[in-house]
């Protein structure tokens, strides 16, 4: 059983020279160390404050969540990091001219209590690799008012909870711009009255076809930045505003508290709704209608 997570070069090249019993002694032992070394990876809880430190500080980063333990050196997409909020918000990346900032770690979980401010202002783009939420948490433009902060992540495990989306706080007109390669998971993404601006909030996904959760706004205003295709669902009451201006699909859809019936929605069949929307409709709406599969569908084989 060890021989299969130990690389076949690693194996060759040192059980290669030794024979007969003294042979098989370091043969046993190189394996077995071999399969720890290979098996050890690392979490980091984040132990900072949001208004001086961003993840490069890696003296912020600690193996125990009290703040105590080692810090990493360096940062290494082999390990994973936690940002649960025990203590201060944490801020993603600090990037405020052309380029990208992309998070080191292999990891990056946001838990129930935990907040990623994004900085990555202007022409800059904050970007993470893999990002896991947990129980929700809360994505915040926060840094330089009146300018649009960059979130790109690559592949977004929306595991569970509901996932505050926040432009911005304190009347400081920041716009939030939330780009995602692959989108999974079953958990929520929410704009509620504690985290709603009246800017936009940017959202493109490139593929959300096994996202099972919903876009829950009732609160803010939404700009759908791409055409858009999710087996989940999508919400939108209260003062919350869409601003339709591509083609989206998600396998039911609620608006002002009517579930609409299966088909796709233009303009003129949103007229009803006008209050949800923002300035010209140009885009559409699809509501699918296809039942989200159970879990014991999906593990029995059985598909309604």
């Amino acid at each position: 059983m060890l021989i299969d997570f130990v690389p076949l070069k690693f194996f060759s090249l040192l059980c290669r020279p030794s024979f007969g019993k003294a042979g098989v002694f370091v043969i046993l032992c190189t394996l077995v160390f071999g399969a720890a070394s290979n098996g050890l990876a690392a979490e980091y809880y984040w132990r900072g404050t949001e208004g001086s430190h961003v993840w490069t500080d890696i003296v912020r980063w600690r193996t125990a969540r009290d703040g105590t333990g080692t810090h990493p050196s360096p940062i290494s997409s082999a390990d994973t990091f936690i940002e649960d909020g025990t203590t201060a918000p944490m801020g993603t990346a600090m990037q405020t001219t052309a380029g990208i900032a992309t998070f080191a770690g292999g990891t990056l979980i946001l838990a129930s209590d935990g907040q990623i401010s994004v900085k990555g202002t202007g022409r800059g783009v904050a970007q993470i690799m893999n990002l896991v939420t947990t129980g929700g948490g809360l994505i915040v433009a926060a840094h330089t008012p009146k300018v649009v902060h960059n979130l790109d992540v690559v592949r977004f495990d929306n595991r569970a909870g509901d996932t505050r989306l926040s432009a911005s706080t304190l009347d400081k007109e920041r716009t939030l711009n939330l780009t995602i390669g692959t989108l999974v998971g079953a958990g929520n993404f929410t704009i509620d009255s504690l985290s709603g601006s009246a800017q936009a909030i940017f959202i493109s996904v490139a593929d959300a076809t096994d996202y099972t959760g919903g876009f829950h706004f009732e609160s803010g205003l939404v700009d759908f930045n791409n055409d858009l295709v999710s087996a989940g669902s999508l919400t939108v009451s209260g003062t919350a505003k869409i601003r339709l201006d591509s083609r989206v699909s998600f396998n039911s859809v609620t608006i002002g508290g009517t579930v609409l019936d299966p088909g796709t929605y233009d303009a003129d069949d949103l007229a009803a709704y006008d209050a949800f929307f923002d300035g010209e409709v140009t885009g559409s709406i699809t509501s699918t209608g296809i039942p989200v599969p159970s879990t014991y569908a999906l593990f029995s084989g059985v598909i309604p």
